[in-house]
């Protein structure tokens, strides 16, 4: 037998089993694989490890940790921080969130750039504000969609 029809013969068969297999998950449809089960979030406390830059616009960056986590307060109610974040959702509603949302911004100071090292070093800052959310649960399964 030559390499071309090994080659054919190999290729026919790929497609045959391509078409068997399409034929048999188009008759599964996705949503009958989801198994509906509210589970509640967690309490959790962790550590995440990235990439960040000097400033806003430099090109040199530094590998640092930041911490991340969550804690219910009973309820639908929880304090999340992620990194410099934190949001506090005051609501006790299975759908709405509203509350308080604190950040952290690093100033700039001693960066590596020699121009941007002459301008005026700028000091840590909060900001504080306030978020509001509607967490959208699908009948269908048990994830959900956040706007």
């Amino acid at each position: 037998m030559t390499d071309t029809s090994t080659t054919n013969r190999k290729s026919l068969l790929a497609a045959i089993l391509a078409a068997a297999l399409g034929t048999i998950v188009s008759a599964v449809q996705a949503g009958d694989l989801v198994i509906p089960v509210e589970l509640p979030e967690p309490n959790f406390l962790g550590l995440g490890v990235g990439a960040y830059p000097d400033y806003f616009g430099s090109s040199d960056y530094k590998v640092g940790a930041a911490p991340i986590g969550r804690l219910s307060l009973g309820g639908s109610r929880f304090v999340r921080l992620m990194a410099n974040e934190v949001h506090l959702n005051l609501l006790d509603h299975p759908n709405w969130q509203l509350g308080p949302v604190g950040l952290w911004r690093f100033g700039r100071e001693d960066v590596e750039n020699p121009v941007v090292d002459r301008v005026h070093h700028i000091d840590d800052s909060i900001d504080l504000g306030l978020f509001g959310g509607y967490k959208w649960q699908d009948a269908r399964s048990s994830a959900g969609w956040r706007a």
